[in-house]
């Protein structure tokens, strides 16, 4: 096994690092993992600058969905009737579960029935606003929605939606964004399959800490590169997208990032950190 100097940092500690290449890359895209953290990752990542229309998510998910759909058409028409059956019966998604949880909990920030939501790399603001909504449905408690979002296009419809419940959308790369916040203002941030996405997950996470209140909460999902369906699909692994996927986590990995952040697990269930599952999620706090 060759080890060499990684082109670019690693994402856990954000030093220099020695990597070997691993069995996944992909033509031009270089899939590395750090001799010494175990840390997986894209070590030639596009700019950021390409990421607001060239590989913006909207276009990288559509091309995606359809290779997997001519390559594996029975697993993506399982995939998208069990997506069909949630949307139809509305069962709310692990995210909106948690978040409704901890900010009704006795830990919650949330003081006076107001509360401030920040959704990094939230797309077109479906999932911001629809924590917001069931907050005020289910426990009266006036929300906003803030989201930061990198695509151009993505970036106007959130904006446009958010406005509507008393929030807005910044287009900016998520550290711009997060840092343009006042600091101590933010009861919860949301970072759904965004984490896997980002060129400096630390320097995000730092800035997180920044914003977030005392107490606040940072609701975390990302593809679980230790998941035995990855060890047995091996290339074919849904959680690999070439190349807005940079970050390949573990549950190991993941609390590493976050304490070299300054945030530490408020809270990490069994059933969301099994290898059977192909995506770790957990509570974080400062």
């Amino acid at each position: 096994m060759e080890f060499h100097s990684s082109a670019r940092k690693n994402p856990l500690t954000g030093e220099d690092t020695d990597v070997f290449e691993t069995p996944y890359s992909k033509g031009e895209w270089k899939i590395v993992q750090c001799v010494s953290t175990g840390m997986v990752f894209l070590e030639n990542p596009p700019e950021y600058s390409e990421l607001e229309e060239n590989f913006a998510w909207e276009r990288t998910y559509l091309e995606e969905k359809k290779r997997r759909k001519e390559s594996e058409p029975f697993l993506s028409g399982v995939s998208d009737f069990g997506k069909g059956l949630r949307k139809r019966f509305r069962k709310l998604t692990r995210v909106e579960k948690t978040v409704l949880r901890v900010l009704t909990s006795g830990e919650s920030p949330v003081k006076n029935g107001q509360a401030r939501i920040l959704d990094v790399g939230c797309g077109g603001g479906e999932q911001g606003i629809q924590c917001v909504r069931l907050l005020k449905a289910r426990h009266n408690i006036d929300a906003s929605p803030i989201g930061v979002e990198i695509s151009l296009g993505l970036a106007k419809i959130a904006d446009d939606r958010m406005r509507e419940f008393g929030g807005h959308c910044v287009q900016a790369a998520a550290n711009v964004g997060i840092e343009a916040l006042d600091a101590d203002s933010i009861d919860l941030v949301i970072l759904r399959s965004y984490l896997e996405h980002e060129s400096s997950p630390l320097d995000v996470l730092k800035a997180v800490r920044n914003v977030l209140k005392p107490g606040g909460f940072v609701v975390i999902r990302v593809p679980n590169y230790d998941s035995w369906n990855r060890k047995f699909r091996q290339g074919r692994w849904c959680g690999f997208r070439y190349p807005d996927h940079v970050n390949y986590f573990t549950p190991k990995t993941l609390k590493v990032i976050l304490e070299n952040a300054g945030l530490q697990i408020f809270e990490s269930r069994l059933l969301d950190r099994l290898p059977t599952n192909d995506n770790v999620s957990l509570v974080a706090t400062k």
